[in-house]
């Protein structure tokens, strides 16, 4: 009988349910130096849920994956502008109505490396954009770069936010990654930072739990903070006639000036002592492009603190 009344209520117009206009959708592009034409490789993109749910592209499994309920994934393939260069992969993921409020892992993951830019917008419930933002970054073959994205489509919920999850790891692969795709000089200046970034993690891992400590750690954070300095000294234009202007040496002395007589840094200058850096650092090729030079400048800052920056810092010019 409560059926029958509430079909008779319906039909007559007298009670009606909202629809659900809340979306997330997600595109990935792979970028080459001039936009789209020449883009070489390209990545994968994976979504999981607040509930722990999927959708995209499993790379390892080699099969897409579509758990999230309502959620599409599309990806075409256009031709890639000069010869020989793979085809470009444009990659579409939607979650239309986005019913789960919470925290979203996206990931996107190199299939080889790739500069890629990642269109995030999302939609409340009542419609209308409340995110709309896009993100430039390079990725290596193989390795991961994820974002969270915290999200609720409820009205007078906050806002959305995507942060960028950093690690040390994942900072190594960035920078190879670059280097690689031409925004960092050669493979011996890359392989420094790596080296250098690889020391501060060890560091890191000697002050216990950085996640319980406000200051982070204070070795690892010189060594970032000099990793810093020496990404904005490839950054400069110098030329014969201002060669100190670039010159790393007078910022290593100061640093172990400051630092030898600590216990936590003996390790480190005998491990950075016996590098190849010691061996090449003449005749390295030291440049970084003002685009690396942001993305991969904050992300170090972020190791600092462990608090990842908004996207925004990074979005796409």
């Amino acid at each position: 009988m409560k059926w029958i009344v509430l079909f008779s209520l319906l039909a007559a117009g007298n009670i009606s349910f909202a629809e659900d206009f809340s979306g997330l959708f997600f595109r990935l592009q792979p970028q080459g130096k001039d936009g789209l034409s020449g883009a070489a490789g390209y990545a994968h993109l994976m979504v999981t849920d607040p509930l722990g749910r999927k959708t995209g592209y499993d790379p390892a499994a080699r099969e897409e994956i579509k758990q999230i309920p309502r959620s599409g994934y599309i990806q075409k393939s256009a031709p890639g502008g000069k010869a020989g260069i793979p085809e470009v992969k444009n990659i579409s993921l939607n979650i239309s109505p986005a019913i789960s409020s919470g925290a979203y892992n996206v990931a996107v993951i190199g299939a080889s490396s790739v500069r890629y830019k990642l269109k995030v917008t999302a939609d409340g419930y009542n419609g209308g954009e409340s995110l709309n933002q896009e993100i430039l970054g390079y990725t290596a073959s193989g390795a991961r770069v994820e974002y969270v994205l915290k999200y609720d489509p409820a009205p007078g919920s906050p806002s959305p936010e995507i942060k960028k999850t950093v690690s040390f790891e994942a900072l190594c692969n960035e920078v190879l990654a670059a280097q690689k795709l031409g925004y960092i000089g050669d493979a011996k200046f890359s392989g420094s930072l790596v080296k250098q970034i690889k020391l501060a993690e060890k560091l890191s891992k000697n002050c216990g739990e950085l996640n319980n400590s406000e200051g982070g750690c204070g070795p690892a954070d010189a060594v970032l903070n000099l990793l810093v300095k020496r990404l904005e000294l490839a950054n400069r234009k110098c030329d014969a006639k201002q060669p100190r202007e670039c010159d790393e040496e007078p910022y290593w002395a100061e640093f172990r000036t400051k630092q030898s007589g600590e216990n936590a840094f003996k390790a480190f200058f005998h491990e950075w002592d016996l590098s190849d850096w010691q061996k090449v650092k003449k005749t390295v090729k030291r440049l970084l492009s003002d685009e690396a030079l942001k993305i991969i400048k904050a992300d170090s800052e972020a190791l600092l603190t462990r608090k990842p920056p908004a996207v925004g810092a990074l979005a796409a010019q």
